[in-house]
């Protein structure tokens, strides 16, 4: 199953109430901020398919208080298929690759090996480093 984030805007932290029949499941959302530059939303992230249902069919998933804001695929299932060469010229050229492609912050890539790990991750193998 893949990684859902969701996210909720105007809070720095929030706690969602959410009914599931006769019980509550709580939703704990952390991260956000206000600046002024904009708003930054709280966050949460599961690769548990029930809880990413109840959350779906949540009223307040419905109403738009609580929004997914991205999906990664499983790397379970990425890690079946062979990994995607690429030929880079530096460790630069690597990093570009990640960011552009994964959003792989920069400053996570400090070295050929960090650069190699981070790579097989998101199934990609770097030549040339």
């Amino acid at each position: 199953m893949s990684k859902k984030t969701y996210g909720v805007n105007g809070y720095i932290e929030w706690v969602a109430n959410i009914s599931v029949g006769a019980a509550r499941l709580q939703v704990p959302f952390t991260g956000g901020a206000t600046t002024k530059y904009g708003i930054v939303p709280a966050e949460y992230a599961t690769s548990d398919p029930v809880i990413q249902s109840i959350i779906e069919n949540s009223c307040h998933y419905r109403s738009k208080r609580i929004f997914r804001l991205k999906e990664e695929p499983d790397t379970a299932a990425v890690r079946g298929k062979a990994p995607e060469t690429v030929n880079v010229g530096c460790l630069a050229d690597a990093a570009g690759v990640l960011r552009d492609r994964f959003k792989v912050p920069t400053v996570k890539i400090t070295s050929a090996e960090a650069a190699h790990r981070i790579g097989l991750e998101h199934n990609i193998r770097f030549t040339g480093i």
